[in-house]
């Protein structure tokens, strides 16, 4: 019996056309030449790689494993999580994800993974992450882009070291919750320069003012801060201190800032008090960002006052860079009755002398004809035809009150799904 025994780089190529296909699971299996290859090629492209702490402690087991190939794995997002997944009928005597290693202990192997342009993680107490770990972070996630933060504890040297860690950094995201933990300590003056690091998101309802102001002072944004996306979190009787905030953020952002995205957690309306109607005007009025080209009002959107503010801040500070404009409009706002208001939108927006620009009316979603049930109980069809209805009616009003700027401007309305 003749074995013919195939190049390796003949077999990776054969095992590549099977990329993200059930067929490539087979291939692992055939023998352990194969396995590297055929793991390599186990997911299609873009993949992610996600442990939590059981998870972290598997994975680093396997590693030990003289005959392991995981590191031969390629994928570009790894997240991970101390959380532990809990089972119904589970008892855990000590569940504090706070106190678990896990995260740390992966960090602390000085593994690369050189593939990875996203990291997420969650869950963890960057105070307790040891210089070694840091290191490994400095060593070996320099391709990583995007990092994602999601409940997660830290002082403001604890977060300056982790994005001192990450030169290549573009983006960096806190998602689910900032932890009662994360204030970081008031710093007046920069601490680090960071020569990529240039998109700030800030995507979740739990998050102190101070971590809004850690990023407008703390760091020297070599290429300048082009995108802010960003939440006005609950509690209401704090929020003219997030609009300080914010406004610190923009103002330090300058002319660098090319789109802003704005989604409050709450409507934006009427019920301003005289300090929140400072700080709001203050902070939506875009006063130093002149090379903006992209604002985005979110729902559940802004009342008659928020919306007068902006228009009328647009007005003062000239953009002449401005492409599209986002307005979400308040729930229950009354805006079909807004006849001032409207009038001021349209003489402002038909006026500004830009290059194809485009506006876009978020309106709030059809209500319930029985506002105690909700569309419990409605018949689809039925309700399909209601919102149809409605969306074409609320699309003719928005237009009508809008003719010279639709002159000028590309004019697109949409309902937003509730």
């Amino acid at each position: 019996m003749v074995v013919v025994s195939l190049h390796p780089e003949l077999i990776d190529s054969i095992l590549s056309l099977l990329c993200g296909t059930p067929s490539i699971t087979e291939c692992a299996l055939v023998c352990h030449s194969w396995l590297s290859s055929a793991r390599h090629y186990l997911w299609a492209p873009h993949k992610v790689l996600h442990l939590n702490r059981m998870q972290i402690a598997e994975f680093l087991r396997l590693l030990d494993s003289p005959e392991s190939t995981l590191l031969m794995i390629s994928f570009n997002t790894l997240s991970l999580s101390q959380w532990r997944p809990r089972h119904p009928d589970a008892v855990y005597s000590d569940d504090d994800p706070w106190r678990d290693t896990a995260i740390q202990n992966l960090l602390a192997r000085n593994l690369s993974f050189p593939s990875i342009t996203s990291l997420i993680l969650e869950q963890v107490d960057c105070r307790t992450l040891s210089q070694k770990a840091l290191a490994s972070l400095r060593n070996n996630y320099q391709s990583v882009k995007e990092l994602e933060l999601q409940c997660i504890a830290f002082t403001s040297s604890e977060l300056c070291g982790i994005l001192s860690a990450l030169p290549a950094l573009e983006k960096i995201t806190f998602s689910r919750g900032i932890a009662c933990q994360s204030v970081p300590s008031t710093v007046n003056s920069v601490q680090i320069t960071h020569s990529r690091l240039s998109n700030l998101v800030f995507n979740t309802e739990i998050l102190p003012s101070s971590i809004i102001r850690f990023f407008a002072r703390t760091i020297r944004y070599t290429t300048g801060i082009a995108t802010v996306e960003t939440k006005i979190p609950m509690p209401r009787e704090h929020k003219h201190d997030m609009f300080g905030a914010c406004g610190e953020l923009l103002e330090t952002a300058g002319m660098s800032l090319r789109a802003f995205k704005f989604r409050p957690s709450y409507s934006i309306a009427n019920d301003q008090n005289t300090g929140d109607a400072v700080s709001f005007t203050e902070f939506i009025g875009f006063p130093r960002n002149s090379n903006l080209e992209e604002i985005e009002i979110g729902q559940p959107g802004f009342g008659e006052a928020a919306i007068i503010s902006l228009i009328q801040g647009l007005k003062v500070n000239l953009k002449p860079a401005l492409r599209r404009l986002k307005l979400g409009l308040e729930m229950l706002s009354g805006w079909e009755k807004w006849t001032k208001t409207w009038l001021l939108v349209d003489e402002t927006l038909s006026r500004m002398s830009l290059e194809d620009p485009k506006l876009i009316i978020d309106i709030p979603p059809l209500e319930s004809p029985s506002p105690f049930r909700e569309w419990e109980g409605f018949d689809p069809e039925q309700k399909k035809v209601l919102e149809k209805a409605y969306f074409e009616s609320s699309s003719d009003k928005v237009k009508s009150y809008l003719p010279r700027t639709m002159e000028c401007w590309e004019l697109e309305v949409v309902v937003f799904p509730f």
